[in-house]
């Protein structure tokens, strides 16, 4: 049996966790920093290609890594990044879980990008169900309060907010859509996050 490769060992030869051994502490703690970076945006790469098993796989790994070093913000985006993943595979069930520590995190971090992520794809579970309303309001908000904050959409998050917006339509009549957008334009970056916790 061969041993388990990591799958960054195509790019850096001699391994990263060789590599960085010959590393300082701190030098160390940005290495594997980076890494985890690379582990997610290679999964957002992969995930575009239409490839959800190696994203999840490559999600996981930057999970574990940012665990091992007590490093939140890496945790945050690995959890945003696997949440993601399961809502484009149409798994709101198993995303669920991972956006709701994902906002923890993001909160305790005063991240408001990430936590307007979070808000998004959580409005992607509600939109095709009793709280559509909702779904359409915390989308609202969210379009609002990210471009205060200059904040813009990755491929797969515009991809992923167009489809739950198909959605709402389907499950509102245009008035009741109308009226949901309307109270999203005017809720509060607190009230988004209690309506993304409720």
């Amino acid at each position: 049996r061969q041993p388990r490769q990591h799958p960054l060992n195509l790019l850096i030869p001699v391994g990263p966790v060789v590599l960085a051994r010959s590393f300082g502490v701190g030098e160390r703690q940005r290495f594997f920093g980076s890494l985890s970076a690379a582990l997610n945006l290679l999964g957002r790469a992969v995930l575009g290609l239409g490839d959800f098993d190696r994203a999840v796989a490559l999600f996981n790994e930057s999970l574990d890594m940012s665990r091992e070093r007590n490093s939140q913000s890496g945790r945050a985006w690995s959890l945003l990044n696997l949440g993601l993943a399961h809502t484009l595979h149409g798994d709101m069930a198993a995303a669920q879980p991972y956006y709701a520590d994902a906002l923890e995190d993001y909160l305790n971090l005063d991240r408001r990008g990430g936590v307007l992520a979070v808000a998004d794809g959580l409005a992607a579970g509600l939109a095709a169900g009793e709280r559509a309303a909702d779904a359409v309001a915390l989308m609202a908000a969210t379009d609002r309060l990210r471009a205060q904050i200059g904040e813009s959409l990755t491929v797969q998050e515009v991809a992923m907010r167009t489809d739950a917006l198909a959605a709402t339509h389907g499950s509102l009549s245009e008035d009741a859509w109308t009226r949901a957008w309307q109270r999203g334009l005017e809720l509060t970056f607190e009230q988004v996050v209690a309506l993304a916790r409720k």
